[in-house]
């Protein structure tokens, strides 16, 4: 198994991972002139692969989406120019990739606590 990227920092105390805890971001485009009808799902499913595939492979990973605010924002064509990316192109998507989180917290063991399905759901008929 490959050994995962070193750097950055992981998210400790319950803190979630974000863009500066990862020592890889790869940030997912999206060319909105393709052939294709639905661009934003298939950077969505491009992403997921990867996100996949890390994980596989024995990396922690997270997508994110907030930091797509920024990349897209007032400052978009000078990150683009920054980064080699035709400013023509949107940024759907971030994938985080590093180390695992090795405090034992997972996805269900460490969710909040959520209201039971019967409090959200009401049968008509």
């Amino acid at each position: 198994m490959p050994t995962p990227p070193q750097g950055g920092a992981p998210a400790s105390g319950g803190a979630k991972a974000s863009l500066g805890d990862s020592p890889l971001a790869i940030i997912v485009y999206m060319d909105e002139s393709t052939a294709s009808p639905t661009p934003a799902f298939d950077c969505g499913l491009a992403t997921q692969n990867m996100y996949l595939a890390a994980v596989s492979l024995g990396y922690g990973a997270k997508i994110v989406s907030s930091p797509t605010m920024t990349l897209n924002g007032a400052e978009h064509d000078q990150i683009c120019e920054k980064l080699g990316v035709d400013p023509s192109m949107t940024a759907v998507a971030v994938l985080l990739v590093g180390k695992p989180d090795s405090s034992g917290i997972d996805g269900v063991t460490g969710a909040s606590t959520r209201a039971g399905l019967s409090e959200k759901t009401s049968v008509i008929g």
